[in-house]
């Protein structure tokens, strides 16, 4: 009605409910111009008139802004970059500045892709909600425009958002708008309607419907109170689903014990399950500041389980950033080096030889980089170690490769173009001497 007003409509009171969505839409996109051209960090120099008003409509739409507020209070509430060449949002940043802040900001996800290209998307203490069940901002539903992919976006976070049990939205559906992203962060939510959400975003992952499944790489779970049954999830259900997924933050959780993952592993690989047979590609597990951390030292149980994992996971070696893996055994060292060297092109070799261009770099990577095992802060203080070297020669094909090199080289130098060896050669000449 403020709007109507301002902009010069009479409507009464009995009719309020006959106004059209359509026309509140265009009076709230019309406030949103206003703001435009009163805002420098929106001018047409530096962003197109279009990402201009979607920006500050999202804003409202969110909450963060009144549109007959003061518009300098937009720089506090947003950042964002633009593309020099195209003069589109690229990267974008939405957080709740409300006083309440309890009780975070419905955010529809939907209305991001007008942001056609949009590489990295971080919302903070905003629900992400399906259109069908926004709650009414500010006494009314206003259009929301179709579903339409992200098709450039490589980054989402959605971190530090906490949920009312009454209003919770616990249907994520949002991967499958998603067809490039390459890393996903969700962080800090602390009760048992989050954990609910939690493992609804990781069914949409290993379901058939996430686009991403082949694109993403890093997966951020980090102060999210996750627990073995998260993490078991994670590992035996979602990863084996993710064939390019590289990195996993179960940072500062409330994993307690691994002994269920390893025996589950253990179980799976004994049936021939394939699922885990194929995921090598997975390079870092960081579980920092988790209390299973301190029992795998002393727990022969706990030691069993992270053995597990690591035998099944080929390309993991690492294991935080804050995991001393001088403290751990010998055993689990080893397996940390082995993996790192590349048991996992060791083990998809067989029997089969390696070509001659690539030995010098895998040996000179198994030695030069032998200091990853370690967290990223402690690096120049070990010292670069041959183990990961002697394991390639030892159960690899690399020293098979290295002799049938190696002799076949011989053979031609010892053989002349008509296929003579040189000896053969000198005693036919003696002979017709």
């Amino acid at each position: 009605m403020k709007f109507l007003k301002e902009d010069g409509f009479y409507v009464g009171e009995k009719c309020n409910h006959i106004l059209d969505n359509t026309i509140i839409d265009e009076i709230t996109r019309r406030k949103a111009l206003s703001i435009v051209f009163q805002n420098e960090m929106l001018s047409k120099e530096r962003i197109g008139i279009e990402d201009a008003i979607n920006l500050v409509y999202i804003l409202f739409l969110a909450g963060n802004i009144d549109l007959h507020s003061d518009p300098g209070r937009l720089e506090n509430l947003s950042y964002f970059e633009v593309d020099e060449t195209t003069k589109k949002v690229s990267k974008l940043l939405v957080r709740n500045y409300a006083e309440g802040r309890d009780i975070p900001l419905h955010f529809p996800i939907e209305m991001i892709s007008s942001f056609v290209e949009l590489k990295a998307l971080m919302l903070y203490n905003i629900n992400v909600a399906p259109p069908n069940l926004v709650k009414e901002i500010r006494g009314r539903n206003l259009p929301l425009k179709p579903q339409q992919p992200l098709c450039n976006l490589k980054k989402l976070d959605i971190s530090f958002s906490k949920m009312d049990d009454k209003e919770a939205i616990l249907e994520t559906k949002i991967f499958h708008l998603l067809p490039k992203l390459e890393s996903v962060a969700f962080r800090l939510f602390t009760g048992r309607t989050e954990t609910r959400y939690l493992r609804k975003v990781l069914g949409d992952l290993r379901s058939s419907c996430c686009a991403c499944r082949m694109t993403l790489k890093r997966i951020d779970l980090s102060y999210t109170m996750c627990t073995q049954s998260e993490l078991k999830t994670l590992l035996v259900e979602v990863v084996p689903s993710l064939p390019n997924l590289v990195h996993i933050n179960m940072r500062d959780n409330k994993i307690e014990s691994i002994q269920q993952i390893g025996e589950s592993i253990n179980r799976d690989r004994g049936i021939n399950n394939s699922r885990l047979k194929c995921q090598s590609t997975l390079q870092n597990l960081d579980l920092s500041w988790n209390m299973v951390i301190l029992k795998i030292k002393t727990n022969p149980k706990e030691k069993a389980g992270l053995m597990a994992i690591l035998c099944a996971f080929k390309g993991l070696c690492n294991l935080g950033m804050n995991v001393n893996v001088k403290e751990y055994s010998s055993d689990i060292q080893y397996q940390l080096r082995m993996n790192h060297a590349g048991r996992r092109l060791v083990e998809s070799l067989n029997d089969k030889f390696l070509s001659s261009s690539l030995l010098p770099i895998i040996l000179e990577r198994a030695f030069k980089k032998s200091q990853n095992i370690h967290p990223f802060q402690w690096r120049d203080e070990r010292k670069k170690d041959p183990t990961g070297m002697y394991y390639l020669f030892r159960s690899g094909p690399i020293l098979q490769t290295f002799l049938q090199h190696r002799l076949a080289s011989n053979y031609h130098v010892g053989h002349n173009d008509c296929c003579e060896t040189r000896s053969h050669k000198r005693r036919k000449i003696i002979e017709s001497k």
